[in-house]
């Protein structure tokens, strides 16, 4: 597991484009009445996840080429921009961000692989001063489940290029959200699960892979 912390940057951010789906958005059952606050909220939390994926990823990626953009800082040359330019690009990572028509059922992409983030809310909370997930809420988290929807799940039944990402919000004493989880990944779809109310993918978050383990099979290309 680990944590990207919510600056308040991340969150307006999040609302702004909630609030700008929000028209276009169908309104599920499950998310309240349309256009009220449960709904935008949950539309806020889903992007917070795919936000603080993004900060994880760009972080990872960044500290792949410290060099690189060091030396671009301090002695900018063509040559050096030209030849960090192609190998971030070579990453072939892109953000699948859409607004104003139904999305294709993923969030980002890594070459060929598509990467599907999910993000609950939770009633666990992390102190605004931790830099690191408490025992006690980890051991809390590992009991709950990676979920997706039957209907969804169908269209990736045969593709084994699909990543699910579950991530989780957290939130400080003062019940606002400081931190989202992100808890681990899964390759392909999990098992299906006919016992919840709504038949869904399943897998707990013990079983999840860690993200370190994701820097080596998609970032490093291993």
């Amino acid at each position: 597991m680990t944590t990207i912390k919510v600056t308040n940057e991340l969150y307006v951010t999040a609302k702004y484009l909630a609030k700008k789906r929000l028209l276009y958005e169908y309104p599920r059952k499950g998310y309240g009445k349309y256009q009220n606050n449960s709904h935008l909220e949950n539309l806020t939390n889903g992007y917070l996840g795919e936000l603080a994926f993004l900060e994880w990823i760009s972080n990872n990626i960044e500290e792949e080429f410290r060099k690189e953009i060091s030396e671009l800082n301090n002695n900018y040359s063509e040559e050096i921009a030209t030849n960090l330019f192609i190998k971030i690009n070579n990453k072939k990572f892109s953000w699948n961000l859409v607004i104003g028509q139904p999305d294709e059922g993923y969030d980002f992409k890594i070459k060929d692989y598509l990467i599907d983030i999910k993000t609950y809310g939770t009633d666990y909370f992390l102190k605004s001063d931790d830099d690191y997930i408490s025992q006690k809420t980890k051991k809390k988290l590992q009991d709950l489940n990676l979920l997706i929807d039957k209907r969804q799940g169908i269209k990736w039944k045969n593709n084994n290029k699909i990543v699910f990402i579950q991530c989780f919000i957290a939130k400080n004493e003062k019940n606002e959200i400081n931190e989202v989880i992100i808890a681990g990944w899964h390759k392909g779809l999990p098992e299906l699960n006919k016992n919840f109310p709504q038949p869904a993918y399943v897998c707990k978050v013990k079983e999840l892979n860690d993200m370190t383990k994701f820097k080596t099979f998609l970032l490093k290309g291993e």
